[in-house]
């Protein structure tokens, strides 16, 4: 019985692997931009902090800890810039700014609801671009209207609008 069980799960666990690894993303077309509410800082470079999916990892028998997952930024040909390690140090649950030159680029994240998300972002210098794919955290777009934001496919909102910027 306990080895029929067992296989059971290997083979639930190997299945939901292999639809992780094979799930294509869905592709958001329109851009992200910076915070039209927040005045440009002196800077030559902009500002990128994407809030992905959290998870949980233990640290001992009884303490666990949990971070951002990673996500991948790429140029506007498709081509890998940057992997980002989503936390400062390993136990940081606040996702790490990317500091990045003016222009237009394309990240790849998982949401919390276990879905691939490519997300277009516009980077502005002196100015700090949000992206949310944490469904939990509803709070970073207080001052959001109708169409100042962009939605993910299930409505929850994940950034403002480059047009608004």
């Amino acid at each position: 019985m306990i080895a029929h069980l067992r296989f059971l799960m290997a083979v639930g666990l190997l299945s939901l692997t292999a639809a992780c690894v094979t799930q294509q993303p869905v592709v958001l077309r329109n851009p992200v931009g910076p915070d039209p509410t927040v005045q440009a800082r002196s800077a030559s470079e902009g500002f990128l902090t994407v809030y992905t999916a959290m998870k949980t990892y233990p640290m001992d028998d009884e303490t666990y800890y949990r971070v951002h997952t990673d996500y991948g930024i790429y140029d506007a040909t498709g081509h890998r810039l940057l992997s980002v390690r989503n936390a400062a140090t390993y136990h940081d649950p606040t996702p790490r700014t990317v500091a990045l030159p003016e222009g237009r680029y394309m990240i790849e994240g998982w949401t919390d609801g276990y879905q691939l998300l490519k997300v277009p972002v516009v980077i502005k210098a002196g100015r700090a671009t949000i992206v949310n794919l944490e469904a939990t955290r509803n709070n970073l777009f207080p001052a959001a209207r109708g169409n100042d934001v962009v939605r993910a496919p299930d409505g929850q909102i994940i950034g403002w609008s480059a047009n608004v910027s």
